[in-house]
């Protein structure tokens, strides 16, 4: 099979010039902390910034943020935190978005977990959970995301069966969500399916249920080339 072209994925924080979608890991110096790394995402002009840096300023916003909002609907914060900054359409940065959304809004509902504990949450899931788990793991990380979330309100832990069994649950079923679309990546798209699947099973497998009414009417889809166009539930 030939080698498929990068693909456009976002635009440099640098100079503004586009990014590309690598078929293969390539070395890289970042450009904050100067520690070299691996990335499939690359700059044309050689900019680059590691994971634990690109966490670090993820979290500072998110950080200035949590408490602001009292919504109790994990779509509506959603939609808020990605609105709060200019948001590249695709990229890992969703991933703790869709934790901080579904925990934030557990605690104002519910007045748990801790803001610690979800802090915590949180700096795992800008940390750990990289770019591209859907094409080259076979598994979203939005999903993992929400198994994180709910790890963090179940207090969960590889040596408890019961709940760890109980996050697999809801994960693998978001996973079987996502392999019901066909469309390439859309990280709002998987994000939100996500999350309204946590909500689903929030009532089943954690103390108490969220709900979300909130309605996503998608404005990106003239602007994302890989768009599923009427198979979309969000279009």
């Amino acid at each position: 099979m030939p080698e498929q072209p990068p693909q456009d994925t976002a635009l440099c924080n640098f100079c503004g010039t586009t990014l590309k979608l690598l078929p293969n890991a390539v070395g890289a110096r970042c450009m904050v902390c100067g520690e070299r790394g691996r990335t499939r995402t690359w700059c044309t002009q050689g900019h680059y910034v590691c994971d634990d840096c690109r966490a670090n300023d993820l979290m500072k916003l998110l950080e200035g943020l949590l408490t602001q909002s009292k919504t109790t609907d994990p779509v509506e914060l959603f939609m808020i935190l990605r609105r709060a900054r200019e948001f590249p359409m695709h990229g890992p940065d969703h991933h703790p978005l869709v934790a901080t959304a579904f925990l934030v809004a557990y605690h104002n509902a519910w007045g748990e977990p801790s803001w610690e504990t979800i802090l915590d949450a949180l700096q795992s899931a800008a940390s750990d959970l990289p770019g591209g788990t859907c094409g080259f793991w076979g598994a979203c990380a939005a999903g993992l995301a929400v198994g994180m979330a709910y790890c963090a309100v179940l207090d969960s832990s590889p040596t408890d069966g019961e709940k760890r069994a109980a996050a697999h649950r809801v994960v693998s079923s978001i996973l079987g969500r996502f392999g019901c679309l066909p469309g390439a990546r859309c990280c709002r798209r998987e994000c939100l399916v996500a999350l309204q699947a946590a909500c689903e099973y929030s009532g089943e497998v954690l103390p108490h249920a969220l709900s979300t009414t909130y309605q996503v009417k998608c404005e990106q889809a003239a602007d994302n080339p890989e768009c599923m166009g009427a198979e979309c539930p969000f279009l």
